[in-house]
């Protein structure tokens, strides 16, 4: 500051310091696996972050976090985390923050399966069913030589692969902190056309042939016990009740299913691989249709069909009689008696309908024996002179008659 007058100038002189801002550095995050235990250094993931300032977590459940060295180590439990680093400016300048965000990815498995075996002739494409967790979507498949498939989808051109065994791989690469996954399956391609030796029986034979079942498979035995991935509407049936069942889709496959293991496991048929005489086969390939579902039941139920009707070598031996139980008294009121006529040690299911096909009542019974009496007190309403049917399941076939109401 300067004064000037008539005597003289006088000069003064102050000074004005300028500070800088708190400055905390620029916000980062960084990317880890959920299986990580490595310790992360919280000022790496800021930019510039000046020394000196206070750590602190904000969000973010699990690990280790030690605000001191402003270190995070993950642990099993851990979640997304975000950790806030604090520091002080000079004089009045107050502070500043930045954001070091930690964010846990799921490590992905990868599992995929095919409803195969598949017939050159009859499979067309097929689907793939991918299931995981994480982010499993978005990998690469790959086969040996031979089968046609798109990397992108996992979809096989049947019709435009060669027969054989192939190892078809899915692999996603290593993202968001975690390990690249290679999930794995087996895929077998068949000509199917069958030859000379090759033998098959239908669905109708074996159901109006139960006694030519062989011993591992029963008539009463539910079909969801067999086929673990049965659709809920098939489950709760007997295989007999299966192979009467009509439709297409997860009813054809139903069917189809039935006879294919009959057939698998009967000594007197030569069923064609990729089948032969291992029912186990059969339900593999049933099991994983139904858990792919859309049109692979449909599929494998038309595959497994021309097999069926290669040619039975069973033909001509007699139906099951359906003679095997008498029930009185005929016109009822509110219980009746059944009479076995067995010839043979057999565990019993007992039903009974209206004449529009509704279930009304049924009972199990094990190892009844021939001339065995079962009283059965009828717990549904009936009119006088309304019709039911009783139908009695052994493990060698069926047999229904008539009961009148006499209410």
């Amino acid at each position: 500051y300067t004064v000037i007058n008539e005597c003289g100038v006088a000069v003064s002189t102050t000074t004005v310091n300028v500070i800088s801002g708190a400055y905390a550095g620029e916000s980062g995050s960084l990317a880890v696996c959920s299986n990580t235990t490595d310790t992360i250094f919280l000022a790496n993931i800021i930019t510039g972050a000046p020394q000196g300032g206070t750590w602190s977590q904000s969000s973010g459940f699990g690990g280790i976090f030690n605000a001191a060295e402003g270190t995070f180590t993950p642990t099993s439990e851990v979640t997304t985390s975000t950790f806030i680093y604090t520091i002080s400016g000079d004089g009045n300048c107050g502070i500043a923050t930045s954001t070091a965000t930690v964010t846990i990815t799921t490590q992905p498995t990868a599992v995929i399966t095919y409803s195969g075996p598949f017939c050159i002739t009859s499979s067309g494409s097929q689907q793939v069913s991918l299931t995981g967790t994480g982010i499993f979507t978005g990998g690469v498949f790959s086969s040996s030589d031979g089968l046609s498939i798109d990397e992108a989808t996992g979809v096989i051109n049947v019709e435009a692969s060669l027969p054989g065994n192939y190892l078809v791989s899915y692999a996603l690469a290593a993202a968001e902190g975690c390990l690249s996954v290679t999930a794995t399956t087996q895929v077998v391609v068949e000509t199917c056309d069958g030859n000379g030796d090759d033998e098959g029986c239908s669905h109708g034979y074996w159901k109006n042939h139960t006694n030519r079942w062989c011993d591992a498979y029963t008539p009463t035995m539910l079909f969801g016990s067999v086929f673990t991935n049965a659709p809920a509407q098939l489950s709760g049936l007997t295989l007999l009740q299966v192979l009467n069942q009509g439709g297409g889709g997860i009813y054809n496959l139903g069917r189809q299913g039935v006879a294919a293991l009959l057939n698998a496991c009967s000594d007197e048929v030569s069923f064609p691989e990729p089948y032969g005489n291992d029912p186990q086969s059969v339900i593999n390939a049933v099991n994983m249709a139904y858990a792919s579902g859309g049109n692979a039941p449909g599929v494998l139920a038309t595959e497994l069909d021309i097999l069926n009707n290669l040619g039975c070598p069973l033909g001509g031996t007699p139906s099951v009689n359906k003679n095997q139980f008498q029930v009185y008294p005929v016109l009822f009121k509110e219980n009746i008696t059944i009479r076995s006529e067995f010839d043979f040690e057999t565990d019993v299911l007992i039903q009974f309908y209206d004449t529009n096909g509704r279930l009304l009542q049924q009972a199990d019974y094990t190892t009844v024996n021939f001339g065995e009496e079962i009283t059965i007190i009828l717990d549904f309403s009936h009119a006088s002179g309304q019709i039911f049917l009783v139908k009695v399941v052994t493990n060698k076939g069926f047999s229904t008659k008539k009961i009148i109401s006499d209410n």
